[in-house]
C-alpha cells in the first residue's frame, strides 16, 4: 500500500499543470482551504481493493496506455483510503478521486493496487 502512495505523490508532485508556463514564481495560484488536513480523518473510498500485504503490488496490464494506481492518495485537502489515481497515456493525471470509473481512460487502463 506504501508504494502506490509514494508514487501518486511522486506522480503529483511532477506534473505541472497547463497554466504553469515552467516558472516559479513563489506565489500560490491555487486556492485552497488554508486548514491543516488531520491525518487521523480519512476518507474511507467504497472500493474493495483486497488483501495488501505490503510488500508487492498487484498489476493488471491494459491496453489503451491509461494507468490506475489505486490506494492511499494524499489529495489537497484530504487523505482517500482505496482511492483512485487515473493517467492518461500522455501523463496528464485526468482524475484523482474515490470513483474515476467516469472517465473514458478507466475501463482500459493498467491497474496497479
Amino acid at each position: 500500500m506504501k508504494a502506490p502512495a509514494l508514487l501518486a505523490l511522486l506522480v503529483l508532485t511532477a506534473c505541472k499543470s497547463d497554466s504553469d508556463s515552467g516558472t516559479d514564481t513563489g506565489v500560490d495560484t491555487q486556492s485552497d482551504t488554508g486548514a491543516p488536513i488531520d491525518p487521523n480523518e480519512v476518507t474511507e473510498c467504497d472500493n474493495d481493493l483486497g488483501e495488501v500485504d505490503g510488500s508487492v503490488c498487484e498489476v493488471s496490464e491494459g491496453s489503451n496506455g491509461a494507468l490506475l494506481l489505486r490506494g492511499t492518495l494524499l489529495v489537497p485537502d484530504d487523505i482517500l483510503q482505496d482511492g483512485e489515481l487515473l493517467i492518461d497515456a500522455d501523463g496528464e493525471i485526468v482524475c484523482a478521486s474515490c470513483d474515476c470509473s467516469g472517465e473514458a481512460d478507466y475501463a482500459a487502463a493498467t491497474v496497479v493496487t
